[in-house]
């Protein structure tokens, strides 16, 4: 048993770090609107939407009046250099399990 001088030593010590934590990570969404996707392309709006218009970006989904596109699909598509949608649809889209 430590006698008194032990004791308040161990007490005056400072207490251990608590182990760090990892921050919690919200899951990223599967499907995401017009604005997100410009981010993760990394262009504006209008061009977004001017690429849409010209049959440049893949397809969106349709949920309702909602209009989504799937990050997967635009990170292959970006991936496989940004190929008109035509072109997308006959050979890359196919070849992807996450998208039939």
């Amino acid at each position: 048993m430590p006698d008194t001088a032990q004791a308040l030593a161990i007490l005056a010590s400072p207490a251990p770090a608590p182990a760090p934590v990892a921050p919690a990570v919200a899951p990223l969404p599967l499907l995401i609107d017009a604005a997100e996707a410009c981010r993760l392309l990394g262009i504006g709006r209008s061009l977004f939407f001017a690429l849409k218009s010209a049959g440049r970006l893949p397809d969106p989904v349709h949920l309702g009046r909602s209009v989504r596109w799937g990050r997967a699909e635009l990170t292959a598509w970006v991936a496989a250099g940004c190929p008109p949608r035509e072109t997308w649809e006959s050979r890359y889209r196919k070849a992807l399990p996450c998208l039939e």
